[in-house]
């Protein structure tokens, strides 16, 4: 409904699939079912309605580690860049690919994971069972709507 409402009132629209993180996380296997079933659906609702679709879940250069912040769930900068200049080439937009410099593989230690599971993971356990959430008293950074220029420059 809300794509259709939008096509209504004149609105350009992207859907976007996230990035895939599911390969530096617990129960990755079945995260990973989950993004291809959400990325079809995604998929399939922008074909419907002829959307614009980026797939940013197929995207193999962002599931590399350099992408994702140290919670391995959310993107980092150099992340937001590569699904930006994924848009911005969808929509026309002269632009490269942001890709970054893979340098040395960052290396899965015992210690590594037992840090990350620590700093990470069991919190969000405890955050679970407490019936609580780490945005529960977040705001937006942008509390009304932002334009963007949809148009590619010339």
């Amino acid at each position: 409904q809300a794509v259709r409402r939008c096509l209504a009132a004149g609105v350009r629209l992207v859907l976007l699939s996230g990035a895939d993180p599911s390969q530096r996380l617990p129960f990755g296997r079945m995260i990973h079912r989950r993004g291809e079933v959400l990325t079809a659906a995604i998929a399939n609702l922008a074909a419907r309605h002829d959307v614009l679709f980026v797939d940013g879940f197929n995207d193999l250069e962002v599931r590399r580690a350099e992408y994702w912040s140290p919670d391995r769930l959310h993107l980092n900068a150099a992340g937001h860049r590569r699904i930006a200049s994924l848009v911005l080439r969808a929509l026309g937009h002269t632009t490269e690919a942001h890709a970054v410099d893979p340098g040395p593989a960052a290396r899965r230690s015992l210690r590594v994971e037992t840090r990350y599971y620590r700093e990470h993971v069991l919190p969000w356990v405890n955050r679970r069972i407490r019936g609580i959430s780490s945005g529960d008293d977040a705001t937006g950074k942008h509390p009304d709507w932002v334009t963007v220029d949809a148009q590619p420059r010339v």
